[in-house]
């Protein structure tokens, strides 16, 4: 059901420059060393707010662990590029699109939820300002980082496809000595040789 979403062979288009820009493969380790330096950041501040907390909050521990996850998986992916590694690549290329799939849903999931409650007026009274606080900064944050995160996903894909082009290689049989076409035309010279003398 999902093998056209894994496989990096679908009708999508292929990207040939990061950024319309860099080279594909140096603007994705360009991406990857800003992403690890973004992500350095978010997770110090992370530990950071938590130090003037008394209690460990359980959406911290989860944030935090996906964050950390993120951020050896961001390590995965420069490795890759420098490597040129399909394999690495493809793994990388497998999280991020399970990552993308993920956030979306915990986004989406995240807003009802939160819609539900500021309409019931459970938690904050019904306070509209919240909400349309709350709707701004998720969807001037949230948003653009799920149209990044999809975009750097198919600058990964084509960097995969790329790399399957440059793994194929073309022997010619014709100018190996070892060919049996070489080889019959050498008995055939051989004979027509002998009949000559």
């Amino acid at each position: 059901m999902f093998r056209g979403l894994w496989s990096p062979r679908t009708d999508v288009t292929e990207f040939t420059r990061c950024c319309f820009c860099l080279p594909l493969r140096h603007g994705l380790i360009a991406w990857g060393y800003l992403k690890t330096v973004l992500l350095s950041v978010l997770i110090f501040e992370q530990f950071l707010e938590q130090s003037y907390r008394e209690k460990i909050a359980p959406m911290w521990v989860i944030t935090t662990a996906v964050t950390i996850i993120d951020l050896i998986w961001t390590a995965v992916f420069i490795l890759a590029g420098h490597m040129k590694h399909r394999l690495l690549f493809k793994l990388y290329y497998k999280y991020s699109v399970c990552f993308l799939v993920i956030f979306i849903v915990v986004f989406l999931a995240n807003t009802i939820d939160d819609i539900i409650e500021i309409e019931t007026g459970r938690d904050r009274g019904g306070d509209v300002t919240y909400l349309v606080y709350y709707l701004s900064y998720f969807l001037l944050g949230a948003i653009p980082m799920i149209a990044l995160h999809g975009y750097v996903t198919l600058l990964v894909r084509s960097e995969l496809l790329k790399l399957d082009r440059a793994s194929i290689q073309f022997v010619n049989k014709v100018n190996d000595g070892n060919s049996p076409m070489c080889l019959e035309d050498e008995d055939h010279h051989s004979t027509t040789s002998k009949e000559v003398y």
